[in-house]
């Protein structure tokens, strides 16, 4: 199996010119876990940060 690597920019313009329906679908569901990754990765950052030495 291939790893392809798209950033949040690149998966934005592939939707917008997708045409097929369940092509659409998985992109918005790529982009929501993008979404999340960010979250995740920010709440990581704080909850690092809080902590004390």
């Amino acid at each position: 199996m291939r790893t392809i690597t798209l950033d949040e920019r690149q998966v934005m313009e592939l939707e917008q010119i997708a045409t097929d329906k369940d092509a659409q679908a998985a992109l918005k569901f790529i982009r929501a876990l993008i979404e999340k990754a960010k979250q995740d990765e920010k709440h990581r950052s704080c909850d690092q940060s809080a902590r004390p030495f």
